[in-house]
Parts: C-alpha cells; sequence; structure tokens
C-alpha cells in the first residue's frame, strides 16, 4: 500500500499547528489531565491528607507539536519536599500490600483524555481557520 500526498498532508498540520499556537495545545492537555488528577486524588489512601493534596499535574512543551504531561505528585517536587511514602502505597512493600491510585486513574481516563485532546485541539483548529 502507498500513500498518495501524505507530505501535504503533514504540511497542512504544521500549518494548523502553527495558526493554533502553543496555548490552546497546552490547555487541552491541562483540560484532560484533570480527569485523571481527580480519579487519583479520590482514589489515593487518606490519613493525613497530604497524599491526596500533592497530586497535580505538569505540563512541558517539548515542540511545536508535542506536549508532555506529567500527573502525580507534582507540588511536593516544585517545592523541594518528596512524599517518599508515595511509591510504597502506590505498589506495595514486602511489609505493606499495595494500594495503587494513580496507574488504576491513568488507565481509566486514557482513551478519553486523549479523544478530549483530539477534539479541543480541532476546535482550537477550526476557529484559527
Amino acid at each position: 500500500m502507498k500513500l498518495i500526498g501524505l507530505e501535504g498532508v503533514q504540511k497542512n498540520l504544521r500549518s494548523a499547528v502553527k495558526a493554533v499556537g502553543k496555548k490552546p495545545m497546552k490547555d487541552a492537555v491541562l483540560e484532560a489531565a484533570d480527569k485523571i488528577v481527580q480519579e487519583a486524588k479520590r482514589r489515593a489512601p487518606y490519613r493525613t491528607g497530604r497524599l491526596r493534596r500533592d497530586i497535580g499535574k505538569k505540563v512541558t512543551l517539548s515542540s511545536k507539536t508535542r506536549a508532555v504531561v506529567e500527573v502525580g505528585h507534582t507540588r511536593s517536587r516544585k517545592e523541594g519536599r518528596v512524599i517518599f511514602w508515595a511509591p510504597m502505597q502506590e505498589f506495595g512493600t514486602p511489609h505493606h500490600a499495595a494500594h495503587p491510585y494513580l496507574r488504576p486513574a491513568f488507565e481509566r481516563h486514557k482513551r478519553g483524555a486523549a479523544q478530549d485532546i483530539g477534539e479541543r485541539f480541532w476546535d482550537n483548529i477550526k476557529l484559527a481557520w
């Protein structure tokens, strides 16, 4: 099978990204990540509340067409604090059963997040043209 005109599609996509800009892409990714963050907070074990409070998101725009979102204990890293027991809760230890909260939240919302990003980005492309 040979695809003809793929170069034109790529060129149009690059020009669409250029017309829309980086902010709408970042906003779309952050909005989709919100569902994962809220689910992770809901699932996180609660004793003092610190584990839940420190779950957040961070987006890095690595190029015009690529955004990376991290969901996890972003506030702790930013403030220089580390919640050392967070991985123990997620994965368990020989003496403590695992209580996963980040992985199940991601698994539940990953398909919907990808769809939400695509729809929001497409809406921004239509507005720009």
